[in-house]
């Protein structure tokens, strides 16, 4: 977005953090290109993966709009780069360009019917059930060859990383997909 030139920009390579919970951003990150985790940690050290950003992402809203300080951290998923915007400027700029305000709020609405989604699946679903609505949302915003490890699908599913693969196996089984270490392919039979 052209409002967004003005301001500096800044690259990450993969697995660098953007942010730590609890920290106080000084500025806002607009996602330019990459991939960044939003997610958190319980008591055992176990990673709950909340949210992917990708490219047109404004993040943290919930400093940039409320001053709430994030209670997740944000690490780069790949080569990231990001536009650092002021937070002192960022209420001015929904303010004055309308058409951003308009995109972040359809944004927001699509993150919040996704995360409902999840939460109804965390809940309701089996572990396949979880495995194949994860792998699906993946599909739709990544394309159909995956580079997610197990630890990762357990990061988004709430499973142990060994339940991940007996259930990336019975599906590999069923060849709704196959995988090496680093790349899922996805079949078209596979669906939610």
């Amino acid at each position: 977005m052209k409002v967004f030139d003005a301001y500096p920009t800044k690259q990450f390579q993969s697995d660098e953090v953007l942010l730590y919970a609890g920290d106080t951003p000084k500025n806002l990150f607009f996602l330019n290109s990459g991939h960044v985790k939003q997610f958190t940690n319980s008591k055992d050290g176990k990673e709950l993966i909340i949210h992917i950003y990708e490219n047109g992402a404004i993040f943290p809203l919930s400093w940039g709009l409320n001053k709430i300080v994030p209670e997740h951290h944000f690490i780069s998923m790949d080569t990231v780069e990001v536009t650092l915007v002021p937070t002192r400027n960022f209420s001015k700029i929904l303010l004055d360009h309308p058409d951003i305000h308009l995109e972040m709020t359809k944004r927001l609405v699509s993150g919040i019917s996704g995360l409902s989604k999840r939460i109804e699946i965390l809940n309701f679903e089996n572990a396949q059930g979880r495995i194949i609505s994860t792998l699906t949302y993946l599909k739709k915003h990544f394309g159909s060859k995956l580079s997610f490890t197990h630890e990762e699908l357990a990061a988004l599913t709430g499973l142990s990383r060994e339940r991940v693969s007996i259930e990336m196996k019975k599906l590999k089984d069923k060849k709704l997909i196959s995988y090496t270490r680093s790349i899922i392919s996805l079949k078209s039979g596979l669906s939610r």
